[in-house]
């Protein structure tokens, strides 16, 4: 039996990969429209990132320029939500989108690329290789300013210390 019938029988979903990005949209819920971020999608689906986000089983119209998906919150977590849309999302059309957002200056949006192994974004794990070299660079620098003074006040306290031994005897 192969892997994903496997899944299957077992009774897991086959979950289909996603797109990771960061583009500005907004969603219309019963009236009122509300800012969103879109954080990675998927042809059936999108998670967002909203301040107040509706609530499960909702149905919302997700909006970026001239594109929209009529879409149902499947899960909300905190200041996150999945929704699941009811038309195929492509990356023609979001990657369009994206293209022309970016062309006319009016998003920072960007897709960023993820590292498959671990998977997390590439951004997020070159910031953490320069935080990790910058601290051991900072321990470092710290243990030889120690190692340093050690030095100096050994040097200035050996007569002292001279002084205190022969009082002693």
């Amino acid at each position: 039996m192969g892997g994903v019938a496997m899944m299957h029988s077992a009774g897991f979903k086959c979950r289909e990969p996603r797109r990771q990005v960061h583009l500005r949209a907004s969603i219309r819920l019963g009236g009122r429209e509300s800012e969103v971020l879109i954080l990675n999608w998927s042809s059936r689906g999108m998670m967002l990132s909203a301040p107040c986000p509706p609530e499960r089983g909702e149905y919302v119209e997700v909006r970026t320029g001239d594109q929209s998906w009529v879409a149902r919150v499947v899960w909300s977590n905190g200041c996150r939500m999945g929704v699941r849309t009811r038309d195929n999302v492509t990356l023609g059309t979001v990657g369009r989108q994206l293209a022309t957002l970016l062309h006319a200056g009016k998003s920072t949006a960007s897709i960023q690329p993820r590292n498959k192994a671990i998977g997390l974004p590439a951004a997020y794990l070159s910031r953490l290789m320069q935080w990790a070299a910058i601290t051991i660079a900072g321990m470092s620098a710290a243990v030889g300013v120690a190692a340093t003074a050690q030095t100096v006040l050994s040097d200035a306290f050996d007569p002292v210390s001279s002084a205190l031994q022969r009082g002693r005897r």
